[in-house]
Order: C-alpha cells, then structure tokens, then sequence
C-alpha cells in the first residue's frame, strides 16, 4: 500500500495459467482411446483383418455351409411333409434340414456380437459396414434358395402318387414359393446396392435418412448427425411414417424389431415348415413362424 491506496492484484498473462491442485484439473473424457495399449495395437492391425470383419467371413462362410447341409441326402433325418414313403425321404436333398437351421442360427447371432466388438476394439471402418451388410444378404439368400428347392422337390416327388387335382395344387404352391423366394432376393440386393450408392453420393450413412437422431451401425459405421447431416436430412423428401417408426432407435421400437426379425428369419421358418419332425420339435412353431412372415411383409 502506497500513499493510502490499495495496490492492484497481479493478474496472470494471457498463456501463463495459474498453478491448480490436481483433482481439479479436468479429467480426459475419453482416456482409453488414448491411453488403452490395446487398442492401439488392434489400429495397427490391417482393416481385413479385423475382428470384426473376421466375423463377417465367419458368417459368409457359416451361410454356404448351411446351404450345402440343406440340399445334401441324410436318409436319417425328417422326412418331408405329407410323406410317407421311405423311398421319397432318402431322394429328398433337404435330410440336413435341422443341422442347417442351426447353422444359420449361428451365423445370425454373430451379427449381435459385431457391432460390439468393433466399438469396444475401435476397429470401425467402411469396409466392415459393407462386408456386415454382405453377410445378411448371404444368410437371407441362402435360406430362400433352400425354400425354393424344398418347395420344387416335394411337389415333383410327390406328383408321381397326387390326384390331378392335388398336383395341380402342389404346383401353384411351389411356383408361388419360387416366386416369392426369388423376387424378395432380388429385392434386397437391388435395395444394398441403391443405399449403399445412396451412401457415397451423400457422403453420410443412408439410414440418416430415414432417422436423424445418432446410431451407430453394426460392425461400427458411425452415424452421428451433425449439424450439416441434420440440415441434409431436412433437405430429404419426408419420410413415411411407418418407415420412421421401422428405423426408430436403429430399428429398437417393437416394429423395428418385427422387421429385423421377419427379415432374417422368414426364409428359415418358411423352409423348416417342409418337415414335420422339425416343426414338431419346435414349440410354437407356426406362431413363430407367422410372427416372421409377417415382419418380412412389414419389412
């Protein structure tokens, strides 16, 4: 003090911060993504061969081999429905019914682990959301065909003893199946090539047009809206109700979840229906089952 007058306090320099106790420092909100040796060395790893991504292959190849058990003669398993001939059981391709669902189950329940393991790696790319998105076409595909063929082989294999009314039956039955089958493969990889086009051409992840909020897709494409994808969604045409109420939460709304469970399953329920021992095996099998055709209607 000076002449009666308090001195100014000092203030520190613009830059020079003032010394604060430790526990007061703000903490790093994200310190495994810096810190975590782990993921550091899962980065350094090359994009094919991410764990994730080796799930994909997983799932590819888990896809075939369910395919190659449905159409391959196992005498000892079902037998066909409305059946009674040993002989029309052996010729049937489809004895690896039950060992090829369970496969396909398999390869389904992978896709809830890659997503996951790519947040929880930080192993995210584009390639992985494309190849995720590859193996449901593949499964989807797979399941269809053995529909198909299912279909086509009891109606032939039991023409031989059918009344000509009964057969002309079996052969609109099986025609409608092949039908089906082949137009709905037709339609999800027409529609993976039309979003994934979508996608590049926008330059963000094409479910932001059907939901603006943030998602993270499987097997780690990040969908986080910013301001600019926010504005680009406003730009889009409005988008059915019924769609947003499909995509809402990445697809965790009751119709969401109807929709991804017909999709992946309807193919797989609609060709375990050929054999009486498997339905019979599964508890409700014809509600399940109704439950998915109608997910894949809605989907």
């Amino acid at each position: 003090m000076a002449n009666g007058q308090s001195q100014p306090v000092p203030q520190p320099k613009a830059g020079q911060g003032v010394a604060m106790p430790a526990e007061a420092l703000p903490r790093d909100p994200s310190p495994g993504r810096t810190k975590h040796p782990s993921r550091r060395a899962a980065k350094r790893i090359p994009v094919p061969l991410y764990a994730p991504n080796l799930l994909g292959y997983a799932r590819i190849g888990l896809a075939f081999v369910g395919l190659y058990y449905a159409m391959i003669p196992i005498t000892t398993s079902f037998d066909p429905v409305g059946s009674s001939s040993n002989e029309l059981a052996s010729a049937y391709p489809g004895q690896g019914a039950g060992r090829a669902v369970q496969i396909w189950i398999l390869s389904a329940s992978l896709d809830l682990l890659d997503g996951p393991l790519a947040r929880r790696l930080d192993q995210c790319s584009k390639f992985g959301v494309l190849l995720d998105v590859l193996a449901d076409n593949v499964l989807r595909t797979a399941t269809w065909i053995a529909t198909a063929v299912a279909a086509v082989t009891v109606t032939v294999k039991a023409s031989a003893s059918d009344t000509t009314e009964d057969r002309a039956a079996h052969s609109i039955h099986s025609i409608a199946i092949v039908l089906v089958a082949g137009g709905l493969v037709c339609l999800e990889w027409t529609t993976m090539l039309c979003t994934q086009l979508k996608s590049v051409a926008d330059g963000k992840h094409w479910k932001l047009h059907h939901n603006g909020s943030n998602q993270t897709t499987s097997n780690g494409g990040s969908k986080s809206s910013s301001s600019a994808d926010a504005a680009l969604f406003l730009e889009d045409p409005p988008v059915p109700a019924l769609v947003t109420a499909i995509f809402r939460d990445n697809f965790r709304s009751p119709l969401g979840v109807l929709s991804m469970y017909g999709m992946f399953s309807a193919g797989l329920w609609t060709y375990g229906s050929y054999f009486d021992r498997l339905r019979e095996s599964l508890p409700l099998f014809e509600m399940w089952w109704a439950l998915a055709v109608l997910g894949r209607v809605i989907s």
